[in-house]
C-alpha cells in the first residue's frame, strides 16, 4: 500500500494540487487496501502524515480490480522516454514570479520615449504645435 499511496499523494498534493482544490473527484485504484485509507486507524507515522496532507482534498478512493481497469494498466506499462527532471519543468514556472517595479517615474519617463501613445507631448498638453 506504501507505493500506491505516496503516488497518490504525490498526484493530488503536488502535481495536480491546483486542479483539484476545492473540486469534488474519485480516485480509482487496483490497489484495494488503498480504499480504506480514509477510515482506518491503523496507519503508520509517514502514512498518517499523508493522510493528513490530502485530507485537505475533496475525494472519494473507489476500488477497481486490475481485470477491469485494463486501459489505465495498458497505459502506466506502456514505455516511454526519460522522465523529465523536475528542475526542467519548472523552469518555466520562474517567470510568473518575476516582477517589474512600475512607480510614476519609471511611467512618466517611458511615456516620453514612446511615440504608441501619443505622436507628440505637445497633444497631451493641448498645444496644436507638432513635432516635424
Amino acid at each position: 500500500m506504501k507505493l500506491e499511496l505516496v503516488a497518490l499523494k504525490w498526484a493530488v498534493t503536488e502535481k495536480f494540487q491546483t486542479y483539484l482544490l476545492g473540486s469534488k473527484f474519485e480516485v480509482f485504484t487496483d490497489n484495494n487496501p488503498l480504499k480504506y485509507l480514509q477510515t482506518t486507524a491503523m496507519l503508520g507515522a509517514l502514512e498518517q502524515r499523508w493522510a493528513a496532507q490530502l485530507a485537505l482534498f475533496d475525494f472519494t478512493i473507489n476500488y477497481r480490480s486490475g481485470r477491469s481497469n485494463g486501459k489505465a494498466d495498458a497505459l502506466s506499462r506502456q514505455p516511454h522516454g526519460p522522465v523529465p527532471d523536475e528542475t526542467e519543468d519548472s523552469k518555466g514556472n520562474d517567470l510568473l514570479h518575476i516582477g517589474h517595479n512600475v512607480n510614476s517615474c519609471t511611467t512618466r519617463s517611458e511615456s516620453r520615449n514612446c511615440n504608441d501613445t501619443y505622436s507628440d507631448r505637445s497633444e497631451m498638453n493641448g498645444s496644436t504645435q507638432t513635432r516635424p
